[in-house]
Parts: structure tokens; sequence; C-alpha cells
């Protein structure tokens, strides 16, 4: 046995201070001859695991627990080995056992809390790193994993103190600089985001998650060609990154590129059949490359995307009642919800001649500023303010379907030749009148409207331009007339600078007096208008209308252009500021002085 010991400890020499792979050979013999040894399967077990042996090293470990169910040393090498494999049921099992022992262990607290986190057992995850914090303030994983709780429940604000923590206690931890940066983006501060992930490239310039990370932001921000970069080299360093394949279709997508966006789109969702985020992209892409069919097919996926978590306000009670716009029965007492943006909700009600038409008893809840304005122009006393029946149970049961309008576009446009374009709108005929009256004050021969932002978060920047880029456009022939909604003070000064004069009519709340906005419209001649709610209502109303989409626009579907005008409304010309703004504003004034 002297000779064996002896053996061994030159062994465990050559293994720590030469070749390791020789050393384990040579364990591996001493192991064959004696598998039932405690000992020997410790040593071994301990230098498999350094090797990255993780099979062999689970066997040995899980025969001396057999033997010895307590011996603290294996549990604690043991959960952390199944943590690494992901069997964090497995991994909480021995985890137990090991506090047991030793109740106030503080990693085995610390790592419990994070194996209930992988579970998405976040109250019981919050539980045990709370107490792993009270016993170390200091730590900066434990710090960590309270953020990652935070941030898988949405709660961005509440995770970043902690990741900054972490970032305090190990200035070197490349982990919560990705974390904080992903909160930063959710948040919609790029800017913050952007240097969160260039610190963790600093640290590591070879960790796939701060590649993606780094693409994700460049790809935000519509600098496609240098996101591809960084997403590739992720994938040269792990090709079976599921998020990563997604974000690299996406990107593809936005660059137009129709092979590789499918290329990308199948290998994804091969990997990862329930990602919303891609399958919503992909069907605005097919939407807007004229797929209809392919594209309404992935539209529901809308529901389930994270940045929808709170702005559907009724989809956790109407989702298990929802019906398969498959098998629509049109004798059934209906119920159809809006779209949650106002635009979309104007672009899919074209289709409410085709409900009325075809269903015998059904209800519309709807924007309460439509409300007037689709009771007017469909003739129907059919629609009812948000939330009166959905967002009450006991009246949601007296329907036997629901629908969201939206999921109903592939039934009722199937294809491009369905989508009428024409005017469905109709403004109030006192209104136009009462309005007209306030602009002929004016003796200008053309009314033009202008709107120049969108109320968007981060895509709001990246659709708005400045009402400067609109100065070209004041001309003595010329009242130009604002439909600007929100706070335009700076703007105004802006003008007042150039010594330019802007109608503002004052008793027209054109964001909440929808109906009074869509008489104003009637009013113009021409609308020159960014993507915004009101360009929709131009659009529905038959309004002459130049839609600017700058290039770093995000492309809704509803834009795609036919003959250089949109296919759902077809008095709206659609040009796209590949160049200078300036160059655009002047080609507008030319069109419009004609």
């Amino acid at each position: 046995m002297t000779n064996l010991n002896n053996k061994i400890s030159k062994i465990l020499i050559e293994f720590n201070t030469e070749n390791q792979n020789t050393a384990f050979n040579k364990m591996q013999k001493i192991y064959e001859i004696k598998p039932y040894d405690i000992e020997i399967n410790k040593i071994y077990g301990k230098m498999a695991v350094k090797l990255n042996e993780k099979n062999i090293a689970t066997q040995s470990f899980k025969y001396i627990l057999s033997k010895i169910p307590n011996d603290k040393e294996i549990l604690k090498i043991y959960y952390q080995l199944l943590i690494t494999l992901n069997k964090f049921d497995e991994a909480l099992n021995y985890i137990d056992k090991l506090l047991k022992i030793e109740k106030d262990n503080f990693k085995a607290i610390k790592d419990k809390a994070f194996v209930f986190y992988n579970l998405k057992k976040f109250k019981s995850a919050r539980k045990y790193i709370d107490l792993a914090i009270e016993i170390d303030s200091e730590d900066y994983f434990a710090q960590n994993i309270k953020g990652l709780i935070h941030l898988k429940e949405n709660n961005f604000k509440d995770a970043i103190p902690y990741f900054k923590k972490a970032i305090k206690l190990n200035k070197y931890y490349l982990d919560s600089y990705n974390n904080l940066g992903v909160c930063f983006f959710e948040l919609d501060n790029i800017l913050l985001a952007f240097s969160c992930f260039k610190k963790a490239y600093r640290i590591n310039q070879k960790n796939p998650l701060t590649l993606n990370n780094l693409g994700n932001v460049l790809s935000l921000i519509y600098k496609n060609e240098l996101a591809l970069i960084y997403y590739k080299k992720a994938l040269s360093i792990n090709p079976n990154y599921g998020e990563l394949l997604t974000n690299l279709s996406m990107c593809y997508m936005k660059m137009n590129d129709v092979k590789n966006a499918n290329l990308y789109f199948k290998k994804s969702i091969a990997m990862n059949s329930n990602d919303s985020e891609l399958k919503y992209a992909y069907s605005t892409f097919q939407l807007n490359i004229g797929n209809l069919d392919l594209g309404w097919m992935y539209y529901d996926s809308r529901f389930y995307k994270r940045k929808n978590h709170k702005s559907i306000k009724n989809f956790n009670l109407v989702k298990n009642k929802l019906a398969n716009t498959e098998s629509i029965d049109f004798k059934k007492n209906t119920l159809i919800l809006r779209e949650q943006g106002l635009g979309d909700e104007i672009v899919f009600s074209s289709i409410y001649p085709d409900i009325i038409k075809n269903f015998n008893s059904v209800k519309i809840e709807s924007d309460k500023r439509l409300i007037n304005i689709f009771k007017n122009s469909f003739n129907k006393d059919i629609f009812y303010p948000e939330g009166l029946f959905s967002w009450n149970e006991k009246k949601l049961n007296e329907f036997d379907q629901i629908f969201y309008i939206g999921s109903l576009a592939k039934f009722f446009r199937k294809s491009e030749a369905e989508i009428p374009g024409l005017p469905y709108l109709i403004a109030n005929k006192e209104k136009i009148k009462s309005i007209n009256g306030k602009l002929e004050q004016s003796n200008k021969i053309l009314r033009v409207g202008i709107s120049w932002k969108s109320k968007d978060n981060i895509l709001g920047n990246l659709k708005s331009l400045s009402i400067s880029d609109f100065i070209p456009l004041f001309k003595k022939n010329r009242s130009i007339i604002n439909l600007q909604y929100g706070d335009i003070r700076k703007d105004l000064d802006k003008i007042k600078f150039y010594k330019k004069n802007i109608i503002l009519l004052k008793d027209v709340d054109i964001f909440n007096d929808l109906d009074s906005c869509i008489a104003l419209l009637k009013n113009l001649n021409f609308f020159i208008t960014t993507d915004n709610s009101t360009a929709h209502m131009a659009g529905a109303l038959g309004v002459k209308t130049i839609l600017l989409r700058p290039a770093k626009s995000s492309a809704h579907f509803y834009w795609k252009p036919k003959d250089g005008f949109s296919i759902w409304y077809k008095s709206v010309k659609v040009i796209d500021i590949k160049e200078s703004v300036s160059k655009v504003i002047n080609a507008i004034d030319k069109i419009i002085s004609k």
C-alpha cells in the first residue's frame, strides 16, 4: 500500500507541475485496478473535473456519495459540477444535503439562489439570495444574482444598483457589465448600454455574450454591417448560440437580405421554436416584402414580445379565450379587441367594413378617442371603450369568441389585392366647416400641414426630424399648419428664429381630440409628416400625404410602397431619406408647387 501511495503522490506532483494528461492517464490505470477505493475515486474525480472530463468525475463522485452520503467535500464539488452541466434539479438535491450538515454555509446558500434563478423560481431565488447577502453583502456574485432576478422579472431600474455594486466590488467581473448594459438597453438608454458592453469587451474580447450585445446595439441604430462583424465573431466561438442566430436573422432582415434572413431564421427556430421576438421580426419582414400569407402566420407572436409585457393590459385575462382565426364562426357572439398602438389600430380598422358585413353579432373595443370617428365612419353603434369588456372577466364570458383585430388580417387581407387602400374614415362635416372658417383668415393658396416627430421611445428618436428641416416649405403662397402633438415649445422658438410663421389652432388638441384633428386634416391640400399616428389618420381619410422615412427609421409593413405610394393608403406617398434631408425637402417643395 505504501508503494501505491508513493506512486499516487508522484502522479499528483506530475499533474500539478508538469503534464496533466499523462498524469491523468496514469491515475486512470490505478482506478481501473481499484475502482471501489474511496480515496482513489476522490483523486481521480478531482483530476477529471480539472480536465473537463465531467462524465468521469460524475461517475466517481456518485459512487463516493453512495457510500458516504455526508461527505461534505464531495457534496460541494459535485453540486457545483451539476450546475455546470445545467442539471439544476439534481444540484438542488445535493445542496440541500450539504445545508443539512452546514446550515449557514454561505456558498451553498448563494448557489441555491443561483439554482432557483436558473429554474425560473424567482420567489425562492430571492429568498435565498437575501439570506446570502445578509451573511456577506460584499460578495459580488451574490449582488449580481439579486440583480439578475430583478432583470428577469423586467424590473430593470431595480436591477441596476445591484449590478453597479457587483462591479464596484469586482471591476473585472464581466457578467455584471453585460447585465447592467442589458438593463440600460431595455430602458432605451442606448449610450449607457453601449458603454457597459464596451467595458465588458475590454475585459474579454472573445466572450460571445459581449459580442452579441455589441451587435444588438449597433443593429438597433442601423449600423448593421458593423453589427454583423460582432455577431459572426461570436458565432465562430459558439456556433450553437440560439439567441445569436436570432439576432443574425433580424440583422439580415433590416438589411433586406432575404436569403440570409431566411437561412438564419430557420436555424434559430429549429433551436428555439418559442422565440417570440424572432417570430415577430420575421412576420413583419415577410409583410414588408409582400409575403402576406407567411407574415400573418407568425403575427400573433407580437403578444409574447418582451416589450409588450406591460403594454397589452388585457392580454392575461383574454389569452385563454382567444379564438383560432383558422376557424371563425360568423354566427357566434364576438368581441374584437383593438391593437395597442393607435397607428396599428387605425390601419387595421380598414377591416371593420368586412367585420360588419360578415359577423352576425359583434362588439369592438377601441381607443376612446376613436369611438365617435368609427361610429360615424362605419355607421354602426358597435364600438366601445377599451377595457369595458376585456378588463372584466364576468363580461368576457358573455362572448363565444374573441379576436384582436390584427389577428383577423390573415383572413381578410391574405394578399395585397385584398387591401383596398381607399379612404375609410369620415370626418365630422360641422367640424370641417368650423376649422375651415378659422383657416380662411389666411389668404394663402395652399394649406400644408406638417408633423415631424413620433411619440415612440427609442425608435421615435430614429423616426423623427427637426422642424428646422421643414423651413424650405415655408413660402409666401402657403399656410404652414401645425399637426405635431406633444410639447413643441422649443420647436416654435426655432420657427421664430427663422422669422417664419406656423399656424397653431390652440383650441384643437391634436393628440386627445381626434375628431377635430381629422377635421383639420381634411382642410389641408397636403400633409408632410414622419411615421406617427397622425400619418395613419391622414391616410385613412384620403388626405394627400407625403411620408418621410429617415434612413434609420423602423420600416413598418404598412408603409410598404407600390409605385411610390403605401399599399395600405393610396393617398400616402412614401419617400425614403437616403441622402440628406434637405435634398428630400427641396424635392417635396417642387412636388407641392405643382
